[in-house]
């Protein structure tokens, strides 16, 4: 009896997984229908892939040609100016020396920048030099100076009314500076 139940026991544990083993497979024809799908999307998505990558070749193309059309316009304008290599770096150089100029005066206090007010005019005059040169036309060097008016002002405008030495105006393109005497100054 006991042999009869096991091998009866068993044999039902053999029916049992058969019966999962064949639930899980797919048919044929689900299996194909599902390998066409995936088939399909792998395709779909090696075509997206084929024309992001053109796209991105196009992109770098158009990007290196406005880069070179970027140059060669830039190399005009500077060749417009008659500039060689080392003048434009002492013109550079120049305008480091300006920016250096009102870094420093920007960090004084008030009563530190009355006392130096005459580096004021000299960074004044540096700017008005420097606008004279041809090069001053180039638009980042343009876009420069008229920074270093811009914080002249501004170190100008801290001092007291009635300490104020100078006056810097903007008349469009380019700015003017005049020089207001005052009737009081202060001792």
């Amino acid at each position: 009896m006991k042999v009869l139940s096991y091998v009866s026991l068993v044999s039902l544990l053999l029916m049992v997984l058969t019966a999962g083993v064949l639930a899980q497979e797919l048919s044929k024809e689900e299996w194909q229908k599902q390998i066409t799908e995936l088939t399909s999307k792998r395709n779909d998505l090696a075509g997206k892939l084929s024309s992001l990558k053109n796209e991105v070749e196009n992109l770098q193309k158009q990007d290196a040609d406005k880069a070179a059309a970027l140059k060669l316009c830039q190399d005009e304008l500077l060749a417009m100016t008659g500039a060689t290599a080392d003048q434009i770096a002492a013109y550079e150089a120049n305008l480091k020396n300006i920016d250096s100029k009102l870094s420093d005066l920007s960090r004084l206090s008030n009563q530190d920048l009355w006392s130096r007010r005459g580096e004021l005019d000299e960074a004044q005059k540096m700017i008005d030099e420097a606008k004279k040169n041809k090069l001053s036309a180039v638009p980042k060097y343009y876009d420069q100076l008229a920074d270093f008016e811009r914080r002249l002002v501004t170190a100008c405008g801290t001092l007291p009314r009635r300490r104020r030495s100078m006056i810097t105006r903007f008349s469009g393109q380019r700015s003017t500076r005049a020089i207001a005497t005052e009737s009081r100054m202060p001792t």
